[in-house]
């Protein structure tokens, strides 16, 4: 019965050793990934720089997007980003308040406040 208590209480301290240790986690931004973005990017005119901007596409996704653009005349709605290969749904609701397919591309880093 005293094992069981030690093995609990070691399980229940790893746990909350684990919450902790991903609360002190950086930002994705802090750890070197992209800068958060404000502004919106036209998926008919965007450039690959310019696409690589959005979060969770690099340069083979935005190059994706142009070649889909490229063959497909251009994108009716920003939810057709979405037929572009490795862009599923799951991305598209992340970088939905940055596409548009009316507007001009405004998109720049976010100001440290």
């Amino acid at each position: 019965m005293k094992t069981m208590k030690t093995t609990a209480a070691l399980f229940f301290s790893a746990i909350a050793l684990f919450h902790l240790c991903l609360l002190m986690a950086p930002s994705a931004h802090a750890r070197g990934g992209k800068p958060p973005i404000e502004g919106v990017i036209n998926l008919n005119t965007a450039t690959l720089e310019q696409l690589t901007l959005l979060p969770r596409i690099g340069r083979k996704k935005a190059q994706r997007v142009l070649d889909y653009r490229k063959k497909n005349t251009q994108f009716k709605n920003p939810q057709e980003i979405t037929r572009v290969k490795g862009i599923g749904y799951k991305t598209f609701l992340r970088l939905k308040p940055h596409l548009t397919t009316t507007q001009k591309t405004n998109v720049r880093l976010r100001e440290k406040r």
